[in-house]
């Protein structure tokens, strides 16, 4: 996907095919495959996929994955501003008109009942969790809550929300992207100084916490791939000295194909 190009059904066949072909012709084996963003209606529950992207749903690409011996994955906006316009969840929308409060409305419920759905409907065990807003907030809290207090109190229906997920199905695998850093841009500017950025506690409902999107670095480099190379480098070393194992570090590693 691209800012322009909305990922569909047809291009997640193409890739699909690419794959089967590297499988017979490279013997390679990929065991999930993961759809990314705004795959879903954007005024439902995160249980429709996007019409006219998918005029067949998940079934038939479904379908595909199993054939090919794949496992399904998709990719959620935990709360933040891509997340569907639901009706039956406008009550948690906080101040800000795009992000969900968790601790306040529906919002908290539908978001699990969607996980549990996406489980059992349609196979999906790798859940990659996006754009997370621990500061929203509805309205009619705002005032009566410090930002701490708020931050607090989402995370702990997020964490709680991830801890009965788990009890119920154990063979899930859960990814943390952005949005989880205790420091407002932790993971985007290399200039601060090293520092304990990022909450280890989530490793109880997370198995990896992502460590950046590339980009360059703050420093002058005269590659640009090393830039790369030395941004998530940083941020490595930043995870880590957080209390993040390597082992649950999930670096933007290589990319491959056009982006």
């Amino acid at each position: 996907t691209s800012d322009t190009v909305e990922l569909d059904e047809a291009m997640t066949e193409k890739a699909l095919d690419r794959l089967e072909y590297w499988q017979k012709e490279r013997v390679l084996k990929f065991k999930y495959y993961l759809i990314d963003a705004f795959w879903y209606d954007p005024e439902g529950n995160y249980q429709q996929f996007k019409k006219p992207n998918w005029p067949n749903g998940f079934i038939s690409v479904r379908k595909r994955m199993v054939t090919l011996g794949m496992t399904p994955g998709l990719w959620f906006d935990v709360n933040g501003p891509t997340s569907p316009r639901y009706k039956g969840w406008k009550e948690s929308l906080a101040s800000d008109g795009r992000s969900y409060c968790l601790f306040d409305g529906p919002y908290a419920e539908g978001f699990e009942e969607a996980l549990i759905n996406a489980y059992n409907s349609w196979g999906v065990r790798l859940f990659k969790l996006d754009f997370a807003n621990f500061r929203a907030v509805t309205p009619r809290l705002a005032n009566s809550l410090s930002e701490a207090e708020v931050y607090l109190k989402n995370t702990e229906v997020l964490k709680q929300i991830f801890r009965s997920f788990r009890s119920r199905f154990s063979d899930i695998i859960i990814l943390a992207y952005n949005g989880y850093e205790l420091v407002p841009d932790y993971i985007s500017n290399t200039s601060y100084s090293l520092r304990r950025g990022i909450d280890p506690s989530w490793l109880e409902v997370f198995d990896y916490i992502y460590s950046g999107d590339p980009r360059p670095v703050d420093i002058p480099c005269i590659s640009f791939r090393h830039s790369l190379d030395v941004y998530q480098s940083y941020m490595v070393w930043n995870f880590n000295f957080s209390g993040i194992p390597l082992g649950r570090i999930d670096d933007s590693g290589c990319m491959v194909g056009d982006t």
